[in-house]
């Protein structure tokens, strides 16, 4: 990533932060009006507001469970299936190549169509 990108990036990350946090100030300004004449509904608004989301570190869950869990998820599918039928097939060797010349090959790679998208660090 180049600096310039770096810097676009930076700051439509700000703008980005700026335009949720507005956001949130505005749904909850909106909120607030909405329910002011009725005290039950605005304080379980605003419980909402106080209530200290849950940390990642109250879940029971460790790395171990989540191996544990796809591990038996394999083993479980594994016992039923059919073992794979293999078929050998008779098939040339390729133990001699045709020399091909620095024009051949541009040509061939001008055919070739052009597959890539806007996110590919070098387009081919």
């Amino acid at each position: 990533m180049t600096e310039s990108n770096r810097e676009a990036w930076r700051r439509q990350s700000a703008i980005l932060r700026q335009t949720l946090r507005q956001s949130y100030v505005e749904y909850w300004s909106a909120t607030i009006t909405a329910n002011a004449n009725d005290s039950k509904a605005l304080w379980s608004k605003v419980n909402v507001l106080l209530k200290t989301p849950e940390s990642a570190s109250s879940l029971t869950h460790t790395a171990d469970d989540f191996a544990n869990f796809f591990q038996s998820k394999i083993s479980q599918s594994t016992v039923n299936a059919l073992p794979p039928k293999t078929v050998d097939r008779p098939c040339n060797q390729l133990s001699v190549f045709d020399q091909v010349t620095a024009e051949e090959m541009s040509k061939i790679v001008a055919k070739a169509p052009s597959k890539h998208c806007c996110l590919d660090p070098v387009p081919t």
